[in-house]
């Protein structure tokens, strides 16, 4: 079986967990990123508004909006810390 992406977003008051994801894609103050299992462990600092999606199959999977942050790549775990998050649907319309 192909291995998968687990996204984990964590503020100050909640942490929210996706798993089973092919790809986590985020925009990083130096450009968008998309990352796939097996990526290099990387870190990366967060734009002040940032969308975080999952795409499964190749459809957005969960689409959240982060306000500043930074990011963690390892063992095909994608780690998020931010100030503050809203959860949108999966075209990244509001809540």
């Amino acid at each position: 079986m192909k291995p998968k992406l687990t996204l984990r977003l964590c503020t100050p008051d909640h942490v929210e967990t996706v798993e089973g994801t092919d790809m986590v894609v985020m925009r990083a103050i130096t450009g968008d990123m998309g990352i796939m299992p097996g990526h290099e462990p990387h870190g990366a600092v967060l734009a002040h508004t940032s969308k975080v999606r999952t795409v499964l199959n190749g459809e957005t999977q969960t689409c959240h909006q982060v306000f500043g942050g930074i990011a963690q790549v390892k063992d095909n775990v994608v780690t998020v810390m931010a100030s503050h998050m809203e959860t949108m649907g999966p075209a990244g319309e509001g809540p």
